[in-house]
């Protein structure tokens, strides 16, 4: 690091002597290296800032797949949990008592399950279609 330094330095000061052999002003010279300075200094920040927004980016787009995943593999299971009640109510069909059992089973399942997904949704208690009690 040090001899970059030094190579800086050098390269200044010969810059600085063929200046003055052009006729240059030395304080324009140095004002110049202080105007690309700073314009260096802005620049580290603002690439410094880019690459902090962006991986806020990433993240908050990697947590947005994550929820609709969720989302949509909460909503398979409540198509899913509406199927089997369903399936229930069909085979029991008229077999009598053991048919108003699974008939019954399958309408409590079918509300708890619609009931947590809404709590877990946050959705009123409203009815939705296909969701009638019977």
């Amino acid at each position: 690091m040090e001899t970059k330094a030094r190579e800086s330095i050098e390269h200044f000061e010969g810059a600085h002597q063929r200046a003055e052999l052009d006729g240059v002003p030395a304080h324009l010279i140095r004002n110049a290296a202080i105007v690309v300075a700073v314009f260096a200094a802005f620049l580290a920040i603002a690439a410094f800032l880019a690459e902090t927004a962006m991986k806020d980016v990433v993240t908050g787009e990697t947590k947005a797949a994550d929820a609709s995943a969720r989302l949509e593999a909460n909503s398979v299971k409540t198509t899913i949990a509406e199927n089997d009640a369903t399936l229930f109510r069909v085979i029991g069909g008229d077999r009598g008592e053991r048919a108003a059992e699974l008939h019954d089973t399958a309408e409590d399942l079918q509300r708890s399950h619609v009931a947590e997904e809404r709590a877990k949704h946050g959705r009123s208690a409203e009815h939705e279609p296909g969701t009638e009690d019977s």
